[in-house]
């Protein structure tokens, strides 16, 4: 066994050469030594205890964050973000999926849009309630409201517009923003006689918008949506009208909720008791 030992080139091998030995040439340097918390930090290693105090599927500190990467285009370069719809007029719609459209409007007072601030606000308050809901504006004008709410997702907006000029309008605008067959209607009459036409039909909307300041029979307008089923329970009555005009809090069916001013130009809001 000791001849074993001594030899060389069997066994265990040469024996380990002294540390004089295992100094480079050059200098005599020292090899570069490390503790196990400096080699821990060079090369990334992570302990067995290390990793399962982070539990499964968390990072720790510089690792690279999981996920698809960044979108590439074509030719491999990174596909840059859409810029942003800058609003800088009335006649823009103003949110959704048509934000920043332009629309057709008319010079005459009943196809005048409502400015863009009092809409965003008008419409950011009674938003959850549009989705994949029946909108019906009964001061139609170009369209415009009508074009907002389909924008920010409703099923169907209905539009009653008595002045064949405006209809011709709005016609363009839906046009011009795609909207489909099925997904909005227009109607020729003034705002009661289509309310009775309606309730003879039993149809339902989830919210109604009249602009009072376009629509002289806005009070009998109210009254009537407040004593019939025109309105879903729980559904919304939004009506935009002058700040020196005094709706009720409540009128028959429908309660006040919320009254909006901005510039002169008040919204009071409506609810449909369930």
């Amino acid at each position: 066994m000791n001849n074993r030992r001594n030899r060389g080139g069997e066994g265990r091998g040469p024996s380990k050469p002294e540390n004089s030995q295992r100094r480079g040439a050059a200098g005599g340097a020292k090899r570069p030594t490390f503790n196990r918390a400096e080699r821990d930090r060079t090369s990334g290693y992570r302990s067995r205890e290390e990793s399962f105090n982070r539990g499964p599927g968390s990072r720790a500190a510089g690792d690279a964050p999981r996920g698809r990467g960044p979108v590439r285009g074509r030719g491999g370069t990174k596909a840059e973000d859409p810029p942003a719809v800058k609003l800088v007029s009335d006649l823009q719609l103003t949110d959704g999926r048509l934000r920043g459209e332009y629309v057709l409007a008319s010079t005459t007072k009943r196809g005048k849009v409502t400015p863009r601030r009092l809409r965003e606000g008008i419409l950011r308050t009674i938003e959850r309630k549009l989705k994949a809901k029946r909108f019906l504006d009964l001061s139609g004008g170009c369209g415009m409201m009508g074009l907002e709410a389909i924008s920010r997702g409703v099923a169907l907006a209905t539009m009653v517009e008595r002045s064949a000029r405006l209809r011709s309008v709005i016609a363009k605008n839906l046009e011009a923003c795609g909207i489909k067959t099925g997904h909005s209607e227009v109607s020729d009459l003034e705002a009661v006689p289509f309310l009775k036409k309606m309730a003879k039909k039993r149809r339902r909307w989830d919210l109604v918008f009249i602009d009072a300041e376009i629509e002289s029979d806005y009070e009998e307008a109210v009254r009537f949506l407040s004593r019939s089923r025109i309105v879903e329970p729980g559904g919304s009555v939004v009506v935009q009208h002058a700040e020196s005009d005094e709706l009720p809090e409540s009128l028959g069916s429908l309660t006040r909720w919320r009254l909006y001013t901005h510039e002169g130009t008040s919204v009071s809001y409506y609810d449909r008791r369930k």
